[in-house]
């Protein structure tokens, strides 16, 4: 199971959160300044805080640095390497682990329920979305075409109760209502007004806002954004249409006032800009909240509508620079940009996948005539080794404690022409632990962990008084007599290996019964003393290869 998707959906909504209270953190500092933020500037700031915030941790691996922050949270390969037996064998996927508290978790089904929540919402909010514009292509069909420029339509609706904007690909609309059309004035403020949200994209943004609430509903961050975002809206279309056009406040207001009697007959489709929003028109707003002084404002918190008046007749004469809006919307792009970046950094998976494994494998190879295997057999096992804490810190232990043995073994090894490879047997077998046969008859002792007729076989006593397995001198010299027969046995070491933990007996009738003497596609079929000992040991070569050149342990 990839971490990608579960680390990109849960830093999107972490981003969502800080977008948020960037928003108001500038909007608030933005009330306070003697030139106060204009609220185009906001409204934009606004959506490329929100385009950030859902793009940054789709680019935060390709720019941040795995060494350039502690890793807090790490995924791991699955069942660990204690974990090789029993039920907790069978547990598959793989484990996201928090290295501060500990606290290991499912990656699989945390994945899994993620994406279903994300997949569920987003086919809701389509659901409603194409709805609403099917409800709202409705009305269309029974207005009444004014004027058509380019790609834009104004219609007149007698369905209509309030003025709205509705944006299709490759179309552009405004609908007013017939009742409008004997108001001259207000009309023209109406139209100009709709036509300012299709110029600030906020007809096509709605769809986005939607998809995005729908993919992060259990967010409240989200939801608060967006009414952010719908304020912010209209006060940047009222600024707009106040500024560019010969329309005087009063006016506006008035256009506004009777525009908001009618919109309380009729709620339109969330896919519509109306001119008032009965949905928001008379709701509640801490005037904090919206970046607004509370001492222009009463202090009984007042509707939206009555802060677009009064922010119409109050509105200052000059607002800040663009090019220090610029510069405060960059910062605050930036910092959220940089949180993105430390999110990924903090989230590492340390998995090994097939292509790094098979990159590792080649790196093996330079140096060697040992024949290296990769395949998804051994990829599993180098996963246990260097993809979960526990296989990290043993195969730490077990070569910390393979220096005392080195230069012995290795002189052995020499004297029969073996491949230093086979250093990596002893590993696998004991972790280079000496240790002493345990209450099983049938169980092996000391760093090769010989059996008692296998070292009786070698000359070796095997007494409770007197064990000479544990004389890690002797044991290594019967064990290299042994892996030097069993290659001239069967001339291949991958054979060799099976049958130095099996027997050659059992591996001479593996390879009859299985008519195979691939000694992999043997351990496939489970003609294997040990399950998965082959992979293992290769694994293990391959891992021991590569420290040198990657820090696996």
């Amino acid at each position: 199971m990839s971490l990608a998707p579960l680390q990109i959906y849960l830093s999107q909504n972490v981003l969502l959160v800080l977008a948020y209270g960037l928003l108001r953190c500038l909007r608030f500092a933005s009330a306070r300044l003697p030139r106060p933020l204009a609220y185009r500037h906001q409204l934009h700031c606004a959506n490329w805080l929100i385009a950030v915030a859902v793009l940054a941790p789709l680019l935060a691996p390709l720019l941040s640095d795995p060494h350039l922050l502690p890793a807090t949270a790490q995924v791991w390969s699955a069942p660990s390497l204690h974990a090789l037996s029993g039920a907790a064998a069978s547990v598959p996927g793989a484990m996201l682990s928090l290295t501060t508290t500990g606290t290991q978790l499912r990656l699989d089904l945390i994945t899994q329920c993620a994406l279903t929540i994300c997949a569920g919402g987003l086919a809701i909010a389509l659901t409603l979305l194409l709805i609403g514009a099917r409800a709202t292509r409705t009305l269309l069909s029974q207005a009444h075409l004014i004027r058509r420029s380019g790609a834009l339509r104004i219609l007149a609706s007698s369905e209509a109760s309030v003025p709205f904007s509705f944006w299709r690909p490759g179309r552009f609309f405004i609908v007013v209502p017939v009742s409008l059309l004997t108001r001259p004035e207000d009309l023209r403020i109406a139209l100009r007004h709709e036509a300012q949200h299709h110029r600030q994209g906020d007809t096509w943004m709605v769809y986005f806002m939607g998809l995005l609430r729908g993919a992060y509903f259990l967010n409240p961050a989200v939801h608060v954004l967006n009414i952010c975002v719908q304020e912010l809206r209209e006060f940047a279309c009222d600024e707009a249409v106040i500024a560019r056009h010969p329309v005087t406040a009063r006016s506006y207001c008035d256009c506004l006032l009777w525009v908001a009697e009618n919109a309380l007959v009729q709620t339109l489709p969330a896919v519509c800009m109306p001119m008032v929003d009965q949905r928001l028109a008379h709701r509640p707003r801490s005037s904090t909240a919206a970046g607004e002084r509370p001492e222009q404002l009463g202090s009984k918190p007042p509707t939206m509508l009555a802060r677009r008046v009064e922010i119409l007749l109050r509105s200052p004469q000059r607002r800040l620079h663009a090019l220090v809006a610029a510069a405060l919307q960059a910062v605050a792009m930036v910092t959220l940009l940089v949180t993105g970046i430390a999110l990924a950094a903090t989230v590492q998976d340390r998995r090994v996948s097939p292509s790094e494994a098979a990159e590792m494998a080649a790196a093996a190879r330079l140096n060697t005539s040992f024949p290296i295997v990769v395949n998804p057999q051994v990829v599993a096992e180098i996963n246990r080794l260097v993809g979960t804490p526990d296989g990290r810190a043993d195969l730490r232990a077990s070569v910390s404690r393979m220096r005392t043995h080195e230069t012995m073994i290795r002189e052995k090894l020499e004297e029969l022409s073996l491949p230093a490879e086979l250093l990596a047997v002893p590993l696998v077998e004991s972790g280079y632990r000496n240790r002493p046969q345990d209450g099983s008859a049938g169980h092996g002792a000391g760093l090769w962990m010989f059996v008692g007729p296998t070292a009786r076989a070698f000359g070796m006593e095997v007494y409770p008084a007197h064990d000479e397995r544990l004389n890690p001198a002797l044991e290594t010299d019967a064990a290299t007599k042994l892996l030097a027969q069993l290659m001239a046995e069967f001339g291949d070491w991958n054979l060799a290996l099976l049958a130095y933990n099996g027997g050659s007996d059992f591996v001479n009738r593996s390879i009859r019964a299985a008519g195979t003497r691939d000694a992999f596609e043997l351990a496939r079929l489970g003609y294997e003393n040990d399950p998965h000992y082959l992979a293992r040991v290769m694994a293990t070569i391959i891992v021991m290869e590569n420290a040198a050149r990657k820090a696996y342990y």
